[in-house]
């Protein structure tokens, strides 16, 4: 018997879903469909095959026809209290600078500062590789690891009000811009 399709969909031969995830692999794996074009996913209480464009034609339906999220849902920021190396070179800038999603922060170095998690984490991604050279010049470079672009200590946690407070002081440089702005409005 040979598989049904309803909606460029792949069943399994007695024209419903696959039961489980296991079998619908089994029956993609035995026809030799090409794992490159061809997925599994979800349908009516069991596993469909379909080509990938398909799947995500269906997942960008069920995004637009999702509910939006409640308020019960969204999750507390946490706020840590941190200190960034002072500068390791004199071409260090004096601060860092930051930027996620369209909202900019600049952390001043060897300086207590405080920012929500979500920009602990991008400072705590930020690194590059170091490269070893051999004396030999048939040897090619050796990765010698990941070096934090930004050396930082967690201090502690702080709270959204002392966050809000440290934004609304500002450091030295927002000052400076502040300044630099209203001159140049009048």
């Amino acid at each position: 018997m040979s598989p049904s399709t309803t909606d460029e969909l792949i069943l399994a031969p007695n024209g419903e879903p696959f039961k489980s995830i296991e079998a619908a692999e089994k029956y993609l794996k035995n026809k030799e469909l090409n794992d490159d074009i061809f997925g599994l996913t979800k349908e009516a209480g069991g596993w469909a095959i379909a080509k990938h464009r398909v799947i995500a034609d269906r997942q960008a339906k069920e995004l637009q026809t999702a509910p939006p999220a409640t308020a019960a849902k969204t999750v507390k920021m946490k706020y840590l209290r941190i200190k960034v190396q002072a500068k390791g070179s004199p071409n260090d800038l004096d601060h860092v600078p930051l930027s996620l999603n369209m909202v900019e922060r600049r952390v001043m170095r060897g300086q207590e500062a405080i920012l929500p998690e979500n920009f602990v984490q991008l400072m705590e991604d930020a690194k590059y590789t170091a490269w070893e050279t051999s004396t030999d010049p048939e040897q090619p470079l050796k990765n010698a690891g990941e070096i934090q672009r930004f050396p930082f200590s967690i201090i502690g946690e702080a709270t959204e009000e002392e966050y809000e407070a440290m934004l609304a002081s500002g450091n030295a440089i927002t000052m400076a811009d502040i300044a630099a702005k209203r001159k140049q409005a009048t």
